[in-house]
């Protein structure tokens, strides 16, 4: 008959057992996996969050073309319909963007516990970095708010476009 398969008793988390110069390799390989884990899911959304900026800058460009093409010939109602169909982009744009924000902002509590967990080991506490930016974060100047603010003020604009349409 078959010896049930006993488990290895793990280090403690501070690596006490082994010594602090020599942590356990797979709590090490553990701890980097977590952290490319994490960092690459942040990644991989605020790549596609500035993916979706660069599209709504895109489609700006192609709704302004019309617009004015649409002025220029004096076609009145196309070019107030043309800002109508901005905002709606615009909003679009912006829901996409909140959508987004959660999956990035999700990632920083993980990092953080990772990041000093990673710096605990190394004996390097400047490697915090992720609980360094938070800690210092302005809510006015993120990068989320000026985003928002960009969306906000194209739809003012593309409101503003078309009531000059329709005044013309």
């Amino acid at each position: 008959m078959a010896e049930p398969a006993v488990s290895q008793p793990r280090a403690p988390e501070d690596g006490a057992a082994l010594g602090a110069d020599k942590p356990a390799p797979e709590d090490d390989a553990l701890l980097l996996a977590a952290l490319d884990h994490v960092w690459s899911m942040a990644e991989s959304r605020r790549s596609q969050r500035l993916q979706v900026v660069s599209y709504f800058l895109v489609s700006i460009a192609f709704i302004s073309a019309g617009y004015v093409s649409a002025l220029g010939n004096r076609l009145g109602a196309v070019a107030a319909a043309i800002p109508v169909v901005g905002i709606f982009v615009a909003l679009g744009f912006w829901r996409s963007d909140r959508t987004l924000r959660p999956f990035i902002t999700s990632a920083y509590e993980p990092t953080i516990a990772l990041e000093e967990r990673l710096a605990a080991r190394l004996g390097v506490p400047s490697l915090e970095l992720t609980r360094w930016v938070v800690d210092r974060r302005r809510p006015v100047n993120s990068v989320g708010h000026l985003i928002s603010a960009m969306y906000g003020f194209s739809i003012l604009v593309f409101a503003g476009a078309a009531i000059y349409a329709l005044a013309r």
